[in-house]
């Protein structure tokens, strides 16, 4: 079905290029694209078709960094999103997507109910939890009992009371190619870190896929699971869509403090993994109570150009901190209480944006992610003393569902 479209903002925003007056440029007219597979769970269970429009021609951003991007457009003034209010409550989902390959944006509209009913299909099926892919085995494991790498140097800025307790987990440190869970983390060209959650879906931070601050743009990516450095044992996936919640990119996310609500992004990969599949992790939301009794782990790839880089940091590898991730203060609350970020004690910094945050306490078969890397908001050497210097985006409900829901999409 197709709906009218608000084409005055879109032209703000850089996405329809016919309707804003270049020649040439298809317009909304053209049909949308086939989203819906056969046999889609979300009928069994349901659910009423996703109504997608047709929103015209993007400008695929190409050799960019996404978090230079970000953090420069977050150096803004700005109230800060921890003290905002609960958002009006509405039952709506609006989704914009990307087709990657073909440079044409679309919007996705459903709601909350929807939403539910897929994801309670998913769950009933068992498609929330781990697969280890196309690997049956738990070889592999991490090697256990490094020493933290640490600086004489405190930063105060990304790490917990300033001090850097992540290690390089190399394939020359002892972690191979194979490491569970480690070949489910991935590294994102334009400098960014994801984590499977399906088996062509990753899930990552909006910023690593588009930069909604000017004129709004994608970024393009490709998605190597287990990158070392100049390795990719499991190949190099192209993306071939993006998904972002339309409030990331509707003229409402002008800062740091009003976009981190928002920043959640699912990215689809190609259907082809030319040296078998590695695996995915589960995704589960668990309440800001209950996070605080689990045991958590962050892993991603940390860029090197940044000064809370880690000691002796080594580009387009995986690093993760040897203490467990604990929860500190909840902000940003949905229409229906959940708080969509919560402060984190793991060390950080940028590259990291979209590192999964996961654990093996949920009642499916695990790691299951619970949250992703998005920000950080002690930038002094004055916070050295702050044991909670991250945030995490929390797969509240709704973000949790919404995953279930691309996975129906994209099986």
């Amino acid at each position: 079905m197709l709906r009218g479209i608000r084409s005055s903002m879109f032209c703000a925003l850089g996405l329809m290029a016919a309707a804003c007056g270049n020649e040439g440029a298809r317009t909304q007219e053209e049909p949308p694209v086939q989203l819906v597979p056969e046999a889609w769970m979300g009928e069994t269970a349901g659910a009423d078709l996703p109504r997608l429009e047709a929103l015209g021609d993007v400008q695929m951003l190409t050799g960019v960094n996404a978090e230079e991007l970000f953090r420069e457009a977050a150096t803004r003034p700005a109230a800060s999103a921890k003290t905002a209010a609960p958002e009006r409550p509405e039952a709506e989902r609006s989704f914009i997507g990307i087709d990657v390959k073909n440079q044409k944006a679309y919007r996705l509209r459903t709601d909350e109910a929807n939403l539910g009913r897929v994801a309670d299909e998913l769950a009933r099926r068992g498609l929330n939890g781990a697969s280890r892919g196309t690997l049956d085995d738990a070889s592999a494991q991490p090697v256990r009992g490094e020493a933290p790498a640490t600086s004489d140097t405190v930063s105060g800025q990304t790490w917990s009371n300033g001090v850097d307790t992540r290690i390089r987990m190399a394939i020359t440190d002892g972690y191979a190619s194979n490491s569970w869970p480690y070949r489910t983390i991935g590294h994102l060209s334009a400098g960014c870190s994801g984590a499977l959650v399906g088996r062509r879906v990753v899930v990552t931070a909006a910023h690593c896929v588009v930069s909604a601050y000017s004129g709004w743009n994608p970024i393009f990516n490709t998605f190597t699971a287990r990158r070392d450095g100049g390795t990719a044992a499991w190949g190099v996936q192209d993306a071939i869509w993006y998904w972002v919640p339309e409030q990331y990119i509707n003229g409402t996310c002008t800062n740091a403090g009003n976009c981190n609500p928002h920043d959640f992004a699912i990215m689809v990969l190609a259907d082809n993994f030319p040296n078998g599949h590695p695996g995915w992790m589960g995704h589960w939301n668990a309440s800001t109570d209950t996070l605080k009794q689990w045991s958590m782990y962050m892993r991603g790839y940390p860029g090197c150009s940044h000064a809370s880089a880690p000691v002796s940091c080594t580009s387009r590898t995986l690093y993760g901190d040897v203490n467990l991730c604990r929860t500190g203060n909840a902000y940003s609350p949905d229409a229906d209480g959940w708080h969509r970020e919560i402060d984190i004690s793991c060390d950080g910094s940028p590259g990291q944006s979209g590192s999964p945050i996961y654990s093996y306490d949920a009642p499916v078969s695990g790691p299951v992610v619970v949250g992703q890397y998005n920000q950080y908001y002690c930038t002094g050497t004055g916070c050295a003393g702050n044991a909670f210097p991250n945030t995490m985006g929390h797969l509240t409900p709704s973000w949790n569902n919404t995953i279930s829901y691309f996975k129906s999409l994209y099986p």
